[in-house]
């Protein structure tokens, strides 16, 4: 059960206001896309103070433990939704509005029959191109070589993205300082993860 009071809010009914929810209206905005258990994102929050984050997942013990730790730690600069990730952005999200979108892992649906359920495609990335601001960025993670590769057909399928590096290319180095359990899982157990890297041009 999902308790739908600050910092969670219910993104499933309608459009919200997502910039009322925090203090200040002008500060940055980034979003997290899945977040998991939410590790990520927090560690985010709290080394960003002056930046307003937004996580959005439907999966309910990961909604609970970030949103106990952002209540413990009293921060205020990050918000949850739960909602399907695509009806946020085109109802709650302003076009040009982000900064960066961290989508961490995203679930590869690795049998042929489910490949449709992935997140990334084509449309989804003209999406995402026009919620960000001109020299945004998106960041991508997964451990999925398959998944991958239509991550970077759909991307740079759009000409409003630029690969940070190179065209068609990957990184297994992580960009970030921080991990994700995913992450931290999934190299323990010696898998391969690969990172993107694009910014916005418009």
């Amino acid at each position: 059960m999902i308790i739908f009071e600050h910092p969670v809010f219910d993104g499933t009914n309608g459009k919200i206001d997502v910039r009322s929810l925090f203090p200040d209206s002008r500060r940055p905005l980034k979003v997290e896309i899945g977040f998991g258990n939410g590790t990520f994102i927090y560690d985010k929050a709290r080394a960003e103070p002056d930046t307003d984050f937004i996580g959005i997942e439907l999966y309910h013990k990961g909604i609970r433990s970030l949103a106990n730790r952002i209540k413990i730690s009293h921060i205020k600069n990050i918000i949850i939704i739960y909602a399907n990730v695509k009806k946020v952005l085109a109802d709650s999200i302003r076009d040009n509005e982000l900064l960066e979108v961290f989508i961490n892992f995203p679930d590869p649906w690795p049998k042929k029959r489910h490949k449709k359920r992935r997140l990334i495609n084509v449309d989804f990335t003209q999406l995402i191109y026009s919620k960000l601001i001109n020299k945004g960025k998106v960041y991508l993670a997964t451990d999925s070589k398959d998944y991958l590769m239509e991550m970077l057909v759909s991307f740079e399928g759009n000409p409003g993205f630029k690969n940070l590096v190179g065209r068609l290319k990957y990184s297994e180095k992580t960009p970030y300082p921080s991990t994700t359990k995913y992450e931290e899982k999934s190299l323990a157990n010696g898998e391969k993860n690969y990172y993107l890297q694009y910014e916005i041009q418009k």
